[in-house]
């Protein structure tokens, strides 16, 4: 698994991405955090 996350990360730093650290965060923190991201790549409002 530490494999995969380090793979991943490697991805976001070679494309520009950024990386969300969820490691410190509760459920709800990480979901408010992650949950709009993926709407504004597809052009919907989340407001």
């Amino acid at each position: 698994m530490m494999n995969w996350a380090a793979y991943l990360r490697d991805e976001a730093r070679t494309n520009g991405w950024q990386i969300l650290d969820t490691g410190r965060l509760s459920i709800e923190q990480s979901v408010a955090l992650v949950l709009p991201r993926p709407a504004r790549f597809i052009g919907i409002s989340t407001e």
